[in-house]
């Protein structure tokens, strides 16, 4: 083998490793529209460095920068034109290029305009204490505070929207730390969802509605005014015209001829073929009846008992003057 061709094979080997496992991965992807934009270039640079370590652990430190290019995207790539690289710097350096990178998006990181968004960022309505505690967590590390843990902590006492969950933090004072905070916090929530699922009323099923809405009345007549249901209320039958009336025909009150309770007391009041030469005593006793829609007719028996009644005295009377008589 020439000196060439040994010299070119490692060329084509590390190519052809290239171009063959170039597929077996996820492209990384730099979201440069977060608001943390250091952040997220630090999770694009780690998940860059777990390739080049696995499927691509053989190429070159220019392809490394070049598919780094690549995978920034549009609005990555703009930060990497506008890199400084000096006349004695090798633009192929891969380390070289994430310190470039790295210092270049802190420099958009200004700690005053952080610091403010941090202190206004309160929790919205109907969002989570975890999504809340999230963000603050994210907005942070922007500001370049000291100590992270006890600003989250008073940030977030700040922005919680329940009043009785900030009293409660509120009384532990200085021994409250971030991580009980956001516990109590998860707790107060809970217990309120909890609160609120039993205070819930069981919805009312529209079948249920519906049996009584449509179903009763539909094409049925009024027993003692023969009107069509729906005309006048059935809850009480003093709403019905026929209330307090007398019926042409048999007399009684409280219906009207032609009608159902009319065509009733008719029927009950026809003797029987071959019963007509029965005497009283064989008379078949007076027995409260139900119609046929289940109604029972309480102030016609009532004036049925007071007609049978009178009937009683006059019959008692003339027996009496019968017997006198003798």
């Amino acid at each position: 083998m020439s000196d060439e061709e040994a010299d070119g094979a490692p060329v084509q080997n590390a190519a052809a490793h290239f171009s063959g496992n170039i597929m077996n991965f996820e492209r990384p992807k730099f979201n440069a529209r977060q608001e943390n934009r250091l952040e997220a270039l630090k999770a694009f640079k780690k998940k860059c460095g777990y390739i080049f370590k696995g499927s691509l652990v053989n190429i070159s430190e220019e392809r490394k920068c070049i598919l780094v290019q690549d995978w920034l995207g549009p609005e990555g790539q703009k930060i990497y034109d506008s890199l400084d690289w000096g006349e004695d710097e090798d633009v192929n350096n891969y380390e070289l290029m994430w310190t470039k990178l790295e210092g270049a998006v802190s420099a958009e990181c200004n700690e005053i305009v952080a610091s403010k968004k941090f202190k206004e960022r309160v929790q919205k309505p109907k969002e989570t204490i975890t999504s809340f505690v999230t963000d603050l967590m994210l907005l942070v590390k922007d500001c370049n505070y000291i100590d992270e843990d006890r600003q989250v902590r008073d940030q977030f006492v700040y922005g919680v929207s329940d009043d009785d969950l900030k009293k409660k933090l509120l009384e532990k004072g200085n021994t409250l730390t971030r991580i009980q905070a956001v516990s109590i916090g998860k707790a107060h929530e809970t217990t309120n969802q909890e609160v609120q699922e039993c205070c819930l009323k069981p919805p009312v099923s529209d079948s249920t509605n519906t049996i009584f809405k449509g179903k009763p009345h539909k094409g049925l007549m009024c027993n003692y005014c023969a009107n069509k249901k729906g005309s006048h209320s059935f809850a009480n039958k003093r709403h019905c015209p026929a209330w307090g009336a007398v019926c042409n025909l048999c007399k009684i009150k409280n219906h009207f001829k032609d009608s159902k309770e009319c065509k009733r007391l008719q029927k009950e009041r026809k003797p029987k073929p071959g019963n007509q030469k029965q005497s009283g005593s064989t008379k078949k006793p007076f027995v409260l009846k139900v119609d046929e829609d289940g109604e029972e007719h309480f102030y016609e028996v009532v004036d049925k008992i007071c007609t049978l009644h009178q009937q009683c005295v006059r019959r008692l009377d003339t027996s009496r003057e019968y017997y006198g008589m003798e």
